[in-house]
């Protein structure tokens, strides 16, 4: 646990530092749009360890959008082909063109701005960034899910459920990584702190270091040594 737990530390330091100052706000949306549209599967998206979990957010904040997006043109396909039955329904196809862009509009935008804020801005606003961004994601099943008082007619309802429960899996992934992102920034801002007001080591004051021994006398030890001027013989 503890090498893992220095792993994730240096790739999270390594990605502060190649950061810099970081891109705009629009310039790097090509590399959202390349997240979005070619989404990754394999198994190290399910393991609960990571190294890199700010690439692991990224991995499922695009996912989040992937999925919302395909759920969205599904749900309202299903609606053009109901109302293309009718010759009324066909004169509102323009319209549900319409609220469908909109509905696209407002899946990418929120995606991006968390994508942008957690991966290239390290939360925004700190690692108390992180802890909000948490919070956004693990409620937004359930925001999704509150739509279902306000559904008109039964086939809302059923576009509320389809993507509450597609963005449900997505959300939570998200929401964990952004976790882990909290509690690994907070234990390197403790660790350079340390570093920063360094402590005696333990083992340094049980076995402090022996002091120096006194300097040798002039004279010897007692007995030894130069001999003393033989006395004056008395006369």
């Amino acid at each position: 646990v503890g090498r893992e737990l220095d792993s994730s530390i240096t790739a999270w330091r390594a990605g502060r530092a190649m950061s810099g100052p970081g891109p705009t706000f629009f310039g790097c949306f090509h590399e959202y749009h390349e997240l979005v549209t070619k989404p990754r599967w394999d198994q190290e998206m399910f393991k609960r360890e990571q190294r890199d979990w700010a690439a692991f957010v990224s991995y499922w904040n695009s996912m989040t959008v992937t999925i919302g997006l395909a759920v969205t043109a599904l749900f309202y396909g299903m609606q053009a082909l109901l109302m293309a039955i009718s010759v009324v329904g066909v004169l509102l196809v323009p319209l549900l063109c319409v609220h469908f862009l909109v509905a696209v509009f407002l899946i990418i935008l929120p995606g991006y701005v968390g994508w942008y804020c957690i991966v290239k801005k390290h939360g925004c606003c700190g690692h108390v960034g992180y802890l909000i961004w948490f919070l956004i994601y693990a409620w937004q099943p359930v925001f999704e899910l509150q739509k279902l008082g306000k559904a008109t007619s039964f086939d809302k309802a059923i576009g509320i459920i389809m993507i509450g429960v597609a963005l449900s899996l997505p959300s939570a992934f998200t929401a964990y990584g952004c976790a882990r992102l909290f509690c690994l920034s907070e234990t390197t801002e403790a660790r350079d702190l340390m570093g920063a007001y360094p402590t005696a080591p333990a083992q340094e004051m049980a076995n402090p270091a022996p002091s120096a021994p006194p300097a040798e006398s002039s004279c010897g030890e007692a007995g030894q040594g130069q001999p003393l001027p033989a006395a004056a013989e008395q006369p």
